[in-house]
């Protein structure tokens, strides 16, 4: 019996040594070397959904390690895919800073157009005046104006260029990749006023008679959009085989979802007697 206690006693003292010798000696280092400022634990952080390793190749110009993506927020979810496969999507700069579009949130209460605005500025091939946009949207121009405004406090930068408004390239990118919906909407808004409302304004003329095709195959499928290609207010000698061609495909892909057989068949004959002048 007092053999099999000395026996205890000696592994009991291995055992001691081995943590002292083998354990100890890294929290001794991560102590050392952990900056004191720090004191966040991992309870203390705020609740996630995932976190995601982004991947080496990116054309954005910021790189960081993970992107920690919000649970609960209804709002939010509303206007921002948060399960794209690539999260730095969702990540613009403003005046050198580093901010998210969740930073639009408190924006959007006070400004319930913000997003429709900020979608239709960037969806312009050129950058559009205030007056466009309330155009396009039958907007007052001082909401457009306000919204604007409140969004170029945001991004700690100048938007507005020779009476034009235009955001840094970042931030488009941004809003293109995380409110791709909203960008569909602004594409067929614009659309719509090509077909509509531009043509009887002889200094929007230009603009509609060669971007209103292309709006058209970035647009989101809606029967406002339906109906404005059936008013078609050009004379067939002023667009292009690639513009009918690009609508036609469009009603193809979307006819699913809108009743456009009739519509396409029109588009595609205006195709056929086009090739024949």
């Amino acid at each position: 019996m007092a053999q099999r206690s000395r026996l205890l006693a000696q592994l009991k003292r291995g055992l001691a040594r081995f943590r002292k010798l083998f354990l100890s000696t890294p929290r001794k280092i991560a102590d050392a070397t952990t900056p004191h400022t720090n004191s966040m634990s991992v309870d203390s952080q705020p609740a996630v959904e995932n976190k995601l390793m982004l991947g080496a190749a990116t054309d954005n110009p910021l790189r960081i390690e993970f992107a920690i993506q919000p649970t609960d927020d209804r709002l939010l979810a509303s206007y921002v895919d948060l399960k794209q496969s690539d999260p730095v999507d969702s990540i613009y700069l403003g005046d050198g800073q580093r901010a998210d579009l969740e930073g639009l949130r408190p924006l959007t209460e006070t400004h319930p157009n913000l997003l429709r605005i900020i979608c239709v500025a960037i969806a312009f091939c050129d950058p559009p005046p205030v007056a466009r946009i309330s155009r396009v949207l039958r907007l007052l121009e001082d909401e457009v104006r306000q919204a604007i405004e409140a969004i170029a406090n945001h991004l700690r930068c100048p938007v507005v260029c020779a009476g034009n408004i235009k955001f840094p390239g970042a931030f488009v990118s941004a809003m293109y990749r995380s409110c791709l919906q909203i960008m569909g909407a602004a594409h067929g808004d614009i659309a719509c006023w090509c077909l509509q409302g531009a043509m009887s304004e002889p200094r929007h003329t230009r603009y509609a008679l060669t971007y209103w095709a292309w709006h058209v195959s970035q647009a989101t499928p809606s029967r406002q959009l339906k109906s404005a290609l059936e008013s078609f207010p050009f004379v067939l000698c002023t667009v292009t085989e690639h513009q009918l061609s690009n609508v036609i495909h469009w009603l193809k892909r979307f006819k699913d979802l809108i009743d456009a057989v009739d519509l396409t068949k029109q588009y595609e004959e205006r195709l056929a007697n086009l090739r024949l002048t």
